[in-house]
C-alpha cells in the first residue's frame, strides 16, 4: 500500500520540535523505511485499519496523559471523517512509524488517511507521542515553537494552532500527545476544528 507524501512530511516535524525543546545533540528525524530486520530507528509500515479500541489511563503528575493508542485510525470513525469532509469516504488506511528516541525523551508516531470516495478531497490524522516530558512541558514546547507566530485556535485541548492561513490544518496538543489534522482539497475550517475536539476527547 502506499505511503502518501502528506503522512512522510509530517513525519519530521514532532521530532525536529523534541529536538530543538531537549536542546540535544544532532539527531536525525524519523523517516519512513522498509523494514530491514536490524538497527533501531522509526521504521513506517502502511496498513489497512482493524479492530482494537483506543485506551488510556490519566496517571499521578500534573499535565500528563498516558495515552495507549495503537493505530490512528481509532482516533476517527468513518462518520467523523465523512462529517468533517462532507463526502463518502473509503476505508481508512494507518500508518506505524514506530517510536524515536530523542535523549530522554521518547515519541511515537501514528498516521491515518481517509480518501474520498470522489478522490476530491481527503482528510489526514497523525498523532505523536511523547514519554519523557510532562504534559506542561510539552504543552510550552508547542506554543514556543509549533505554533510561535501562528494563529491560535481556542477551545481545543491544552494549546492549538492552525498550520497557516489558509486553515486547513490543525495542529492540538493535550497533555503529552500532538494531533495534527489536515484536510486536502476542500475549505472547511470549521468541521476540522469539530473533529479536532471529538479527538482530543478521545484521549484521556
Amino acid at each position: 500500500m502506499l505511503v502518501r507524501p502528506r503522512m512522510i512530511a509530517l513525519i519530521g516535524a514532532p521530532l525536529l520540535l523534541l529536538l530543538v525543546a531537549c536542546g540535544g545533540g544532532e539527531k536525525k528525524a524519523a523517516s519512513p523505511t522498509t523494514p530491514s530486520g536490524g538497527g533501531g530507528g522509526a521504521q513506517a509500515t502502511a496498513t489497512s485499519t482493524g479492530g482494537g479500541g483506543a485506551q488510556a489511563t490519566q496517571p499521578s503528575g500534573a499535565g500528563t496523559v498516558t495515552v495507549s493508542i495503537t493505530n490512528a485510525c481509532d482516533l476517527v470513525t468513518k462518520d467523523e471523517a465523512r462529517a468533517a469532509l462532507g463526502e463518502a469516504v473509503e476505508d481508512p488506511q494507518s500508518i506505524t512509524v514506530g517510536t524515536q528516541s530523542l535523549g530522554t525523551t521518547r515519541v511515537s508516531i501514528l498516521s491515518c488517511s481517509f480518501e474520498a470516495e470522489s478522490g476530491r478531497s481527503s482528510l489526514d490524522v497523525a498523532l505523536w507521542k511523547a514519554e519523557g516530558v510532562s504534559g506542561n512541558e510539552f504543552r510550552q514546547i508547542a506554543e514556543q515553537v509549533l505554533c510561535a507566530g501562528k494563529e491560535k485556535v481556542s477551545g481545543v485541548g491544552d494549546s492549538a494552532c492552525w498550520y497557516d492561513a489558509e486553515q486547513n490544518e490543525l495542529q492540538a496538543v493535550k497533555g503529552n500527545a500532538l494531533i495534527d489534522l489536515s484536510i486536502t482539497g476542500a475549505d472547511r475550517p470549521n468541521e476540522l476544528k469539530t473533529l479536532a475536539q471529538k479527538v482530543l476527547a478521545k484521549i484521556r
